[in-house]
């Protein structure tokens, strides 16, 4: 959580790198609670979108939509979803191929 909170500082300094850094260690960490992950994916992606690395904030943008969707229908559907490492790690080797 304290990576997530330094990332957000230094994108209000404009240092997006290291933001991306700080975020990327975050998800190393592989949170539990969803609503973590899916502004961590966000952050990700506005991060990238402020270096002009739109094809890596399309990505991440699309992976914060895609997990808030999920938790969308499961909440509709009355199931509860974990997320685990393994679920993570396959969201993003999903991303990366395409």
């Amino acid at each position: 959580m304290l990576d997530v909170l330094e990332g957000e500082k230094l994108c209000k300094l404009g240092r997006y790198e290291s933001a991306v850094l700080c975020f990327e260690k975050a998800l190393n960490s592989a949170p539990q609670e969803v609503e973590l992950l899916i502004a961590i994916y966000s952050h990700l992606g506005n991060s990238h979108f402020c270096l002009k690395d739109y094809s890596a904030s399309l990505k991440w943008h699309k992976c914060a939509l895609d997990l808030s969707w999920l938790v969308l229908c499961a909440y509709l559907c009355g199931f509860i979803i974990i997320i685990t490492k393994l679920s993570f790690v396959a969201c993003l080797n999903k991303e990366n191929l395409a």
